[in-house]
């Protein structure tokens, strides 16, 4: 009677760890595909954000670019009304004009930069590295 009772003890505790085992792995799987779902999406998220950094840097240069040339036209009139007087502030203000360009990408760049960056950081370890984002300077 003694090993009918253990034979039976053995057999629930095997049958406890099996379904331990059972249990562990369809929760280990549902984690997974939650865990890549999430990775799909913030990959999205990331190739939104590149884009639209992209997007805003093309239309910062190109009103920027818009503006220079307004100036160029309004320097050149200025220029055939007056004599070389008008050279100083033409300058001065294609000199600020850069300067201010310049200091818009760079602030563009490092605010996107930090936000892909943070997404980044939460990206699983197991999934392909997405582009990086390039750091662009303007020229003046």
């Amino acid at each position: 009677m003694a090993a009918h009772l253990l034979i039976g003890i053995l057999i629930g505790v095997v049958c406890g760890i099996a379904a331990l085992l059972v249990i562990s792995i369809v929760t280990l799987r549902r984690i997974d595909r939650e865990w890549r779902t999430q990775n799909v999406r913030l990959q999205r998220a990331l190739a939104e954000l590149q884009r639209f950094v992209g997007r805003s840097e093309r239309g910062v240069r190109d009103d920027l670019k818009v503006a220079r040339h307004e100036l160029e036209l309004a320097t050149r009139d200025a220029r055939d009304e007056a004599s070389s007087s008008a050279g100083a502030p033409r300058d001065e203000i294609a000199g600020g004009l850069c300067g201010l360009s310049d200091s818009l990408t760079q602030r563009l760049t490092m605010l996107t930069d930090a936000a892909v960056n943070a997404l980044r950081d939460i990206r699983s370890p197991r999934s392909p590295s997405s582009p990086r984002l390039r750091s662009r300077s303007s020229a003046c």
